[in-house]
């Protein structure tokens, strides 16, 4: 027997986006249709493009410049024969900052499917690639090795970053500025902190790594409770429209 009552207006438009997507509550799931084969079958593709994309790159760099291929595919503590508590805070970083990303990027995904959450999409997706931009900056050394190698000053790449943090806060500011942007600012404070002390290391003053560094952590680990924050909360719905309830200026 049909679990839902299809007449009760509050379950009605639960069981409609059930019904639509075939989520597991739905007593009555649907077959996929020749539509939802495609997308399993586009998901697919893009999920081989970018295995094969990898490796692609870790041969063209073995072949360019001789570089063993293990190099290149084991974890930099096994390749030194390091002790395994080697870069644990960096890491967790790296960690954290793509968490940031995927949680921001899922709810791109979601709200897709919902009228009227343009702007919150595009705030959602802003931030989800600069989440992922500063990740792959942290992973890879982008500011502090490899630019720099190419001729692109340290302090330049760092004042390009500031410039898209700004752009981000000031295009959607009415979105940021809630109830949560408290996290938000104790982030930015401590990147802040981070980088301001990396520059002044460069200039040759000594200080401490668990400043520089710690600040930096304290950064991330701000920088992706706000998103998880907001992100939960954006997947409150009120009919068709879509908002970040309770921790925006539109109550």
């Amino acid at each position: 027997m049909d679990s839902f009552d299809r007449t009760d207006p509050d379950r009605r438009h639960q069981y409609d986006q059930q019904e639509r997507s075939g989520l597991p509550g739905n007593p009555n799931p649907p077959h996929y249709g020749a539509a939802r084969w495609f997308s399993v079958l586009r998901v697919g593709v893009i999920a081989a493009l970018l295995a094969v994309f990898l490796i692609a790159v870790t041969l063209a760099v073995h072949f360019a410049l001789g570089v063993p291929v293990g190099r290149l595919t084991r974890d930099a503590v096994s390749t030194l024969s390091a002790p395994a508590y080697i870069g644990f805070v960096s890491q967790a970083g790296i960690f954290m900052w793509a968490a940031a990303a995927t949680v921001c990027l899922f709810v791109v995904c979601v709200l897709v499917h919902y009228p009227g959450s343009g702007r919150l999409r595009a705030f959602f997706l802003y931030s989800g690639a600069l989440s992922l931009l500063l990740g792959i900056d942290d992973a890879f050394l982008l500011h502090e090795r490899i630019l720099p190698h190419f001729g692109v000053p340290q302090t330049i790449v760092l004042l390009g970053y500031v410039a898209l943090v700004a752009i981000w806060l000031i295009r959607f500011r009415s979105l940021i500025l809630g109830r949560a942007a408290i996290l938000l600012a104790i982030s930015l404070v401590f990147f802040a902190m981070s980088v301001l002390m990396d520059v002044v290391a460069n200039e040759g003053t000594h200080i401490p790594s668990i400043y520089e560094d710690g600040a930096k952590v304290i950064g991330i680990v701000f920088w992706l409770a706000y998103f998880i924050l907001i992100s939960v909360a954006a997947m409150v719905f009120e009919g068709a429209s879509v908002r970040i309830a309770r921790f925006t200026r539109e109550e």
